[in-house]
């Protein structure tokens, strides 16, 4: 059978092939797909790619770069040239996570996936319509070699006077095609340009492998007390803050959410900081122990009653298990720019929120025997989770799940 769509590659891909794609990209079995032409419909549709995407960490996305940089036909040999044979370990795995496909004639992209990562991948302009001699960038003038070395590494284009009276440097390059003029004030640098003058790769530093964590070491028997010790605190703290909102409830506000007076009120009864109490108060309400009444009074629900009947294993899970998968961020209350935002308001959802927390307590998990320093930390989260689009909290919702985690 010929192959030349992402239609075509998932009719001939096996049912353990599928299992790992569905498995990888959970959004495309739900709803199930009826055929293989609506799964890859929704395999290629943006919202579909930027997720598998923002699930790539920083060296599997530098290789999708490449790919995108590259035109189609792909050849494997293209790609570990403008990045390195590590990327060999890594085209199958974009095969099987379904953001490139093999064809007849080489690997392809899906639709939509070049708008997806942004029509200059790794910071590289379009393809050149003309022929260029790039030996000639070897004895290039000074004013030209000034001008690329601000484009080179993107973004490709630049501003000029006027296209049509352009300075020396400028001229030369235009004369040489190695700029383009795209209107009366706009140049780009084709990409064939670029990577010659990055010689040959297309990013500056190549992420292959993850960085280490430093920290303290920690040995199992201190770590294991230490978060019995915290557990049993915060079941304390959400106790006893329940039980002095039931004897002195608090006011809700007209806006929804926990007014500053009643949150320090709160504050100094637990003998906390705010911060604390205010993520005290959140594991209450996401656990359905606070409830509001009539008169807009912030009280214990009946189910506080019930929890308090528990073990404190099963306390501990309930509350744990609702932090874990919500999207709502106590973190944010009293943060520098966020003085509107209330304890237990409506303005605490942010949609990352889940998946960061989830991948903090994974990268806990996988060095449990090492107390971290946040900047190490953070550095390897960063390399897990690259930061894309939409996320400039990323930093803060790391220093926020380290802490509440803690």
């Amino acid at each position: 059978m010929e192959k030349r769509s992402f239609t075509d590659h998932l009719r001939s891909v096996d049912d353990e092939a599928l299992l790992a794609l569905f498995s990888m990209r959970p959004d495309l079995v739900t709803p199930v797909p009826p055929d293989s032409a609506s799964l890859a419909v929704r395999a290629t549709s943006a919202p579909s790619l930027a997720r598998a995407i923002d699930s790539l960490n920083k060296w599997q996305f530098q290789v999708l770069e490449a790919c995108a940089a590259l035109d189609e036909p792909i050849r494997e040999k293209d790609i570990v040239a403008l990045t390195d044979k590590a990327a060999l370990t890594v085209i199958p795995f974009l095969i099987s996570l379904g953001l490139i496909y093999p064809a007849d004639d080489g690997l392809r992209l899906p639709y939509q996936l070049r708008e997806v990562i942004g029509n200059e991948p790794a910071g590289l302009g379009p393809s050149s319509m003309a022929k260029l001699k790039l030996t000639t960038l070897d004895e290039i003038p000074a004013d030209a070699k000034k001008i690329l070395s601000h484009l080179v590494w993107g973004p490709p284009r630049g501003s000029v006077g006027d296209i049509k009276n352009p300075g020396p440097g400028v001229a030369w390059l235009l004369k040489e095609k190695f700029l383009v003029p795209l209107d009366q004030r706009t140049v780009i640098l084709p990409k064939e340009v670029a990577i010659y003058l990055r010689g040959g790769k297309i990013h500056k530093e190549q992420f292959i492998t993850a960085p280490q964590l430093q920290g303290t070491k920690r040995d199992a028997k201190n770590r294991d007390l230490a978060a019995i010790a915290n557990i049993s605190t915060v079941l304390r703290w959400v106790e006893e803050l329940l039980n002095f909102w039931a004897e002195e409830p608090a006011d809700s506000l007209r806006a929804g959410g926990l007014g500053v007076r009643d949150l320090k009120v709160a504050s100094q009864h637990l003998g906390i900081d705010e911060s604390c109490t205010a993520f005290i108060a959140e594991l209450a309400f996401l656990s359905s122990l606070i409830a509001i009444n009539a008169e807009d009074q912030i009280l214990p629900s009946n189910k506080f009653d019930i929890w308090l009947m528990q073990t404190p294993g099963a306390r501990w899970q309930q509350i744990a298990s609702q932090w874990l998968i919500t999207s709502r961020v106590s973190g944010l209350v009293g943060r520098a720019d966020s003085k509107n935002i209330a304890a237990l308001g409506p303005e605490l959802d942010r949609v990352n929120a889940a998946r960061v927390r989830t991948l903090t307590l994974e990268l806990l998990k996988e060095n449990a025997s090492i107390a971290p320093s946040k900047d190490s930390f953070r550095e390897l989260f960063s390399w897990r989770a690259p930061v894309r689009r939409n996320s400039s909290l990323q930093d803060e919702l790391v220093e926020w799940s380290l802490r509440e985690a803690e």
